[in-house]
């Protein structure tokens, strides 16, 4: 049998050789970076909450924690971080976090967000596989993001240049009754959202799409409020005014936009809605312009929103080629567009399929109601007013009413024109006169209200809020008209008028400035 003895020096030797190895490994600090732990971080969770609510441009967030450590504390590094596309990122620098909510596209909206922080010892080097590994994390935060609860009224209005939209803040123009708000006018409303940035151009139109519910810091649904300029359209945010884009989105397919919008019109949530853009008319969910290979049209920039009943009619508008009306059923996935046929009821001198003459203005007088439309007739020059009931079971029997213009007072003069529902709501102005127009009462007019020979009306409109025929979000739908005006120096002023239902007589609520030359106006109920 082998003798396997090994003697004790030889065992000495072999351990020398192994520690004095193990002492090499050590020393050669010139092939691995050791480094320290770091001392204790401690976050005091007594020194911060874990929930905040605040609002959009309005609240600054601060919260300024205590932080333990049992080194040098100017060796620390602090980064306040937020989630967002599915990681973490830096939101600010410092311990004590001071941040204006809405200044950037780190919350650009109302929502739910989460925040942390993270603390560092600036010496410790970075793990490339692991950059959190030398971090300590705070609690996870929630910051629920609110907005202000801006009701009233929002004017467009510019210099001729570029344009802003305002907000007037007054009980008159409050969506609810028993509501109650401070007076205030906010002649920048839309641009102090938007770091400062104006609109481009001379102002057309605004015109808001869509409802939304809110719970806290939840939203339900979509809202967005477009404005049309001579020079580019904006989609806004209806709740904050945040730009979001362009009125492309209306357009399943958003390459199809012109940039020509003329004119939109819409109906409860925004379903019924429709667009003359560049002459051609989209309806409902704009899946591309009305077609019809008989008809070659080229829309005036009005359009009247029927929308009553399948089989019938959802918008109107008048074609400048033909001279003639023109219709599309009530289906929102609808793309065709048809003619009237011949008037068929006698006595009545209005043929909706061969008018000659030009459409000077339309306006739907409320939803289900009648349509009224201002014509120049071709052969003699002389304007007309043109009554239709474009929701008639039969097609050929639209035509209500022919009322000639030609003998009303300053009638050569007339610049604006406003229709509401009933019979006596109708108006017409001049520079600076206002005329009640009784077209169905002895077809006379009368003057109802002068403006100060200093100042131009830019503009008139009866506020019209409706989701059907007897229901509104806007308690003084149909019961309200706004006129403005601009003086010498540019300076705008909007005059506030309630409507007499009954007799269409009008009386003066208050007056607001503050504004540049105002082009358009639309009720704020969210």
């Amino acid at each position: 049998m082998q003798n396997f003895n090994i003697k004790p020096i030889y065992i000495l030797a072999v351990i020398l050789m192994v520690t004095a190895g193990l002492s090499g490994c050590y020393k050669d600090k010139g092939n691995y970076d050791y480094q320290p732990l770091p001392p204790g971080i401690s976050i005091d969770t007594n020194t911060y909450g874990t929930s905040y609510q605040k609002k959009l441009n309005i609240d600054s967030l601060i919260i300024d924690p205590v932080i333990s450590y049992d080194g040098d504390t100017s060796k620390l590094r602090y980064e306040w971080q937020i989630w967002k596309n599915l990681k973490y990122t830096k939101l600010q620098s410092g311990r004590k976090l001071r941040y204006k909510v809405g200044k950037d596209d780190f919350i650009p909206s109302i929502g739910s967000y989460s925040i942390r922080l993270a603390v560092s010892n600036k010496e410790l080097a970075s793990d490339e596989v692991n950059p959190n590994a030398n971090m300590v994390f705070s609690r996870i935060i929630t910051l629920s993001v609110l907005t202000e609860a801006y009701q009233g009224m929002l004017v467009l209005h510019g210099d001729g240049n570029q344009c802003d939209v305002g907000l007037i803040q007054d009980n008159f123009f409050l969506p609810k009754g028993g509501q109650t708000v401070k007076t205030a006018v906010i002649s920048d409303f839309y641009s102090s959202f938007n770091g400062g940035e104006k609109i481009p151009g001379i102002g057309k139109q605004l015109e808001k799409i869509g409802l939304v519910t809110l719970s806290g810091s939840t939203v339900t649904g979509s809202s967005n409020i477009y404005i049309f300029t001579d020079k580019t359209t904006v989609r806004a945010d209806y709740l904050i005014m945040q730009k979001k884009g362009d009125y492309s989105f209306l357009f399943k397919i958003p390459s199809v936009a012109s940039g020509k919008p003329g004119s939109m019109k819409s109906i409860a949530e925004g379903q019924n809605k429709s667009l003359v853009d560049d002459g051609r008319l989209f309806y409902g969910t704009f899946v591309g312009p009305l077609f019809n290979p008989d008809i070659k049209y080229y829309a005036a920039p009005y359009v009247a929103v029927i929308a009553w009943s399948p089989d019938k009619r959802g918008a109107v508008i008048f074609d400048n080629i033909s001279k003639s009306f023109l219709y599309c059923p009530y289906n929102t996935s609808t793309s065709s567009i048809d003619r009237f046929p011949a008037n068929a009821v006698s006595g009545v001198n209005l043929q909706p399929n061969n008018m000659n003459a030009d459409l000077v203005y339309m306006e739907a007088r409320g939803r289900r109601y009648n349509t009224l439309a201002v014509m120049k007739d071709q052969p003699t020059g002389n304007k007309y007013l043109a009554e239709f009931d474009f929701t008639a079971e039969d097609l050929g029997r639209v035509s209500v009413g022919r009322y000639p213009m030609e003998n009303l007072p300053d009638q050569d003069k007339i610049k604006h024109y406003a229709f509401g529902r009933e019979l006596n709501m109708a108006y017409y102005a001049t520079s600076n006169k206002l005329y009640q127009y009784l077209f169905q009462g002895g077809n006379l007019a009368a003057q109802a209200y002068a403006f100060p020979a200093n100042e131009e009306i830019t503009m008139m409109k009866i506020i019209k809020y409706e989701f059907s025929p007897s229901s509104t979000y806007y308690q003084f739908s149909n019961k309200q008209m706004l006129i403005s005006t601009v003086d010498s120096q540019g300076h705008g002023k909007i005059y506030a008028f309630a409507i007499n239902e009954i007799s269409g007589a009008i009386s003066l609520k208050g007056t607001f400035d503050g504004f540049g030359r105002v082009y358009d106006v639309c009720v704020k109920d969210q």
